[in-house]
């Protein structure tokens, strides 16, 4: 229902920080990524360009497979750089990492878990059709 001044309601979900000092760059990179899916998106699609090139590399063999593998591992360095787009803004600007209990490279290395654990389920999952296949190499 609209209201009175003819404004949509909004709907806000509110997520708590955690308590711990570790989970708290974990907790921001995760709602960071919550509040900005099209970052999910492009990491999605980057992989699935891995996927393609690397099976593409794979079938044709010969020279053409070093090429695919190669393409395949930079369109996998985007998907992960997707997700890292955090660390990435706290590294332009080092102000921004004034919220910060840590050290700059304590901060970096924790920034890192994300895009880490979220890449490597990605690679996982871009493995799954050709294990399906029959063929095991991806995984």
């Amino acid at each position: 229902m609209l209201e009175a001044g003819g404004a949509e309601p909004t709907w806000r979900v509110s997520a708590r920080a955690p308590r711990n000092k570790y989970l708290v760059v974990l907790w921001r990179d995760l709602l960071a990524l919550a509040r900005t899916p099209g970052r999910l998106g492009r990491a999605l699609t980057w992989t699935g360009c891995a996927a393609v090139t690397s099976g593409l590399g794979v079938e044709l063999g010969g020279e053409k497979r070093v090429i695919g593998l190669v393409l395949g591992l930079l369109f996998g360095y985007f998907a992960v750089g997707a997700l890292a787009e955090t660390a990435r803004l706290e590294t332009d600007d080092v102000r921004r990492a004034s919220w910060s209990p840590f050290r700059f490279r304590t901060l970096m290395l924790q920034h890192a878990i994300v895009p880490a654990v979220l890449g490597a389920l990605l690679g996982l999952l871009a493995a799954v059709p050709y294990a399906v296949a029959g063929e095991w190499w991806p995984l």
